[in-house]
């Protein structure tokens, strides 16, 4: 990994030691953990509240890139949370780092500016945190705007979301067919951009039916 690592950061421009970040870039993560064998490893996104995570061998990690300090500390305080055995905080972090935990070599979790990283069930866990923050930029384009819901003129819904990586949805009634579009508009909207970086749409709808999908990267 530490090989992967090293080429990727020639290519990636490096994050400064604190501050707010711009993202922690999906490609990245994921070439830094495909082998070759088998399909490359992919995302799974939650909610706008509790981020992104990638299984990996022996483990999962989990990134979380806020647009506020509180929800940062909203989800730091969930992870923590979670734990049966309760992480030991880290007396001195490395230099950046604002706060971090360890339990044992299989559990870590740090915060660096707007960014939580945590890593469960790996063998060294504090090394693949690490190697996850390296990857952190602070070079990128502003925040994305929210998703929009378009009334197409069969009346149909669809959901337009520029750059996204990936959308999600709670509520609306969809239509069958390639898509998605929907009868009733969906009532929430989530969509992830290259960066890791969630925009939300809150919108009425008249059921609750969730569902996402993976969209083009067309950047």
């Amino acid at each position: 990994m530490r090989v992967a690592l090293a080429l990727l950061l020639a290519l990636v421009p490096p994050a400064r030691a604190g501050g707010d970040h711009a993202g922690l870039p999906l490609d990245a993560v994921v070439a830094l953990y495909t082998t070759g064998v088998g399909a490359p490893a992919a995302p799974s996104f939650g909610t706008s509240d509790t981020g992104w995570s990638l299984s990996v061998k022996g483990g999962v990690l989990f990134a979380y890139v806020a647009p506020t300090a509180e929800a940062l500390d909203a989800w730091v305080a969930l992870q923590l949370g979670r734990q049966r055995s309760p992480p030991t905080p880290v007396e001195v972090p490395a230099e950046g780092v604002d706060a971090a935990w360890r339990r044992g070599t299989d559990f870590a979790l740090l915060r660096d500016g707007n960014v939580g990283i945590m890593v469960q069930g790996t063998s060294e866990a504090t090394e693949a945190a690490a190697a996850l923050r390296a990857l952190l930029v602070d070079e990128g384009p502003p925040w994305p705007d929210p998703p929009s819901l378009v009334q197409e003129a069969d009346g149909a819904w669809v959901i337009s979301a520029p750059g996204a990586v990936h959308v999600s949805w709670v509520g609306g009634r969809r239509l069958p067919g390639p898509g998605p579009r929907f009868a009733a508009p969906p009532r929430r909207v989530v969509a992830w951009d290259p960066l890791g970086r969630s925009s939300v749409l809150d919108s009425p709808a008249a059921e609750d039916v969730s569902g996402s999908v993976n969209q083009p990267n067309n950047d």
